[in-house]
């Protein structure tokens, strides 16, 4: 089983998303990756976030967890995501992300409006939808 953790930020009333384009697709996914063994899923998000952003964080609460259907698409059978309390510096974007970035298969960090979340394509759907619920704009 694959695990996945992810953290939510928020500031000034936009969400940190990283921005993927990928096989003339462009759709939008949170940060995070996969839980190492012997990893909890705080420990992991906090990494993973690191990795990605270079940003150094504590985390507020999980907001949700979910179980994805094995034929869902998904690469992970369990996900948590976690909403960041204190967050210090400005994300870059660093880690594999960076390092597989390019022409046609990129990923960029994107501050995208709270408002702007129910009409962007974000992966996975029912990721987007549990997102959205936690955050209170599924209206």
């Amino acid at each position: 089983m694959r695990t996945r953790a992810g953290v939510i930020i928020i500031r000034e009333g936009k969400m940190l998303l990283m921005r993927r384009a990928h096989a003339g697709r462009e759709y939008y996914i949170l940060p995070g990756g996969t839980i190492e063994k012997g990893e909890t899923p705080e420990a992991a998000a906090v990494r993973e976030l690191k990795e990605e952003t270079g940003l150094d964080i504590m985390l507020a609460k999980k907001l949700f967890e979910h179980d994805v259907a094995p034929d869902a698409g998904s690469k992970y059978d369990k996900q948590y995501y976690f909403l960041a309390g204190s967050v210090q510096g400005e994300p870059i974007l660093g880690g594999e992300e960076a390092s597989i970035t390019v022409e046609g298969n990129s990923y960029e960090l994107h501050w995208l409006p709270l408002e702007d979340l129910p009409s962007t394509e974000i992966y996975h759907p029912a990721t987007k939808a549990l997102l959205l619920k936690a955050l209170g704009l599924d209206h």
